[in-house]
């Protein structure tokens, strides 16, 4: 980007920030004058900035003044800047400073950009054409290979981390973002801002080996990450989808996503098998680097734009096909013809489920408020027994067996199915387009349907471009009307009791209970779009555990009783 560039690409929202601010109008550290606010989330904020000698336009980010004195929030914020200087790359957004306001803040100083992210694209244009696809993901693979290759992982690769720049040397120009949970391979065993085997990042994205034990990670989860991202960018679609961290986490270890060829028609043969060679569940059976992926993907950089047909009817990831194996996928340009590992078979033994998962004591109290790490396990005593059949007895030779009196028959009683009861159920948002994920599908906004009831409570999540997620939970028991007001920013958290009732009474203004919003919230416009340091992104952006009805459970999110059922078949 040239200098003295800045982004103009989203004045119209400035109306939403325009109100007093402590660092408008003041000097950071002597040649920095702030100049308006793009964005705040949870931990920080990111302005607009001017040099005052040069006059080149920048982006501050600055850590809130109560997070200072933490030195393991100060260490993931300064990481970020660390991981640029020492990478270095033209694929990577550059940090130019660090610096300390008056209050005791620490700032970074960021390049400012014009463009929007990878998942705002997914979300506004839906699947991509393949040759852009691949376009964007060698630049990724490029800048990733670079942070590697300084012994750098990135950890919490996702589309949102992946920023399309406009106006770069080419177009669209990659700039990969938000290296403040990097592994630092020479020391992050024993770092103090992470405790050793937290998991860290977006489960979404997160590779088996990272929600087990995090202190294994290396380069091939960013090759996960990547080839997760490439999947949804192709599908519109993540690969594995849940209501509950718990549910995630088994089907990224022990599930199957629906094969990338089912879900997408038309694509160039070999292609699905790089992707699924990228997500191999083994982490030594995928591309053991990023060149390696980068050098498999390159053949598919010219195949030229087409008509895009995606299936919409498939049951969330996570779920074996119906004979219990994977699709075929033929060997085609940089693809590879794998053999399986000694001891491994092509074919997933369904009965061996037997998991456990140790997300790691800090990630795990950070992302529900206390408790253990989640155990997941089955084992034969999930097997339903066997009836006993009585021996047959053994006859002499030439002598008929004694006739066996055939029981008598019983009619046994029919039952009538109960019958379920449907009800209406709409949701629609103040931001268009907008999204919602209601019993694991995807839905476009506004949504209308009939469904069937359910007594229970279940997660509604609701979602758009450079707004948070909210999720409501909600019980299906009459028609329900949902109209949601999402926050500027992103992440993804539980809707407070004010914005539920509000949503019910169709949008009705209330005040938020701002105490609840302890997701990432990070709106996106000039560095990125006004990134910042949120909770989320220091550990997990996931689905917290659906609580056990009907009880009430306490703070958010609310339990109301409301309808829902199999939805129609999309």
């Amino acid at each position: 980007m040239a200098q003295g560039e800045f982004s103009t690409d989203h004045l119209d929202d400035l109306e939403e920030f325009e109100r007093p601010d402590r660092y408008v109008g003041t000097v950071l550290a002597d040649r920095y004058r702030v100049l308006r606010l793009l964005g705040e989330g949870g931990m920080g904020a990111v302005y607009e900035a001017e040099h005052t000698v040069i006059g080149r336009r920048v982006a501050v980010k600055v850590l809130h003044a109560q997070f200072a004195s933490e030195s393991k929030v100060v260490k993931r914020f300064v990481n970020e800047a660390r991981a640029a200087a020492m990478i270095g790359h033209p694929n990577i957004l550059d940090c130019t400073d660090l610096g300390q306001a008056d209050d005791g803040s620490p700032f970074l100083v960021l390049e400012l950009l014009t463009g929007r992210d990878l998942d705002e694209e997914i979300q506004q244009e839906g699947p991509m054409q393949v040759g852009r696809l691949v376009d964007i993901m060698l630049q990724t693979a490029s800048a990733l290979s670079a942070a590697h290759k300084k012994g750098i992982v990135h950890r919490d690769m996702k589309p949102d981390n992946i920023y399309l720049v406009e106006g770069g040397p080419r177009d669209p120009h990659v700039k990969v973002l938000d290296f403040g949970i990097s592994k630092f391979a020479s020391h992050m065993a024993t770092s103090p801002g992470t405790a050793v085997g937290a998991a860290m990042g977006t489960p979404y994205y997160m590779a088996p080996e990272q929600l087990r034990d995090a202190s294994a990670v290396d380069a091939r989860a960013d090759v996960y990450a990547v080839g997760v991202i490439m999947y949804q960018a192709l599908t519109g679609r993540v690969p594995y989808m849940a209501d509950s961290l718990a549910g995630l986490a088994l089907q990224i270890t022990t599930g199957d996503a629906p094969p990338l060829g089912m879900l997408r028609g038309n694509l160039p043969e070999g292609l699905e098998e790089v992707i699924a060679t990228a997500m191999e569940r083994d982490m030594d059976e995928r591309y053991a680097s990023m060149d390696e992926l980068a050098e498999a993907l390159r053949p598919y950089q010219t195949v030229p734009a087409g008509e895009i047909s995606v299936r919409t009817d498939l049951p969330p990831g996570g779920a074996l096909l119906r004979d219990g194996t994977r699709s075929h996928i033929r060997t085609g340009p940089g693809g590879r013809k794998k053999t399986p590992a000694p001891g491994r078979s092509e074919v997933p033994a369904g009965g061996q489920r037997t998991l456990m998962i140790a997300l790691g004591a800090v990630a795990v109290l950070a992302l529900v408020g206390g408790g253990a790490a989640i155990a997941l396990s089955s084992s034969e005593a999930d097997v339903p027994p066997v009836a006993a059949v009585a021996p047959t007895p053994v006859v002499p030779a030439g002598e008929a067996p004694a006739p066996v009196p055939a029981p008598e028959a019983e009619t046994p009683p029919v039952a009538e199915a109960p019958s379920v009861p449907t009800y209406s159920l709409h949701i629609e948002s103040d931001v268009s387009p907008a999204r919602a994920v209601v019993r694991g599908r995807v839905l476009d906004l506004p949504y209308d349907a009939e469904i069937d009831g359910r007594s229970e409570p279940e997660l509604i999540e609701v979602s758009a471009s450079r707004h948070q997620s909210l999720r409501f939970l909600v019980t299906m028991d009459q028609a329900r009307s949902l109209r949601v007001n999402l926050p500027r920013g992103s992440g993804l958290r539980d809707a407070t009791d004010a914005e539920l009732e509000a949503a019910l009474n169709g949008g009705a203004s209330a005040e938020a209970d701002t105490s609840s919003s302890s997701g990432s919230s990070r709106p996106r416009s000039g560095a990125r779009g006004g990134e910042s340091d949120a909770p989320a992104q220091t550990v997990m952006e996931a689905p917290t555990p659906r609580p056990d009805p009907p009880s009430q459970p306490r703070g958010n999110p609310r339990v109301y009783s409301g309808p829902a059922g199999d939805l129609p078949t999309l």
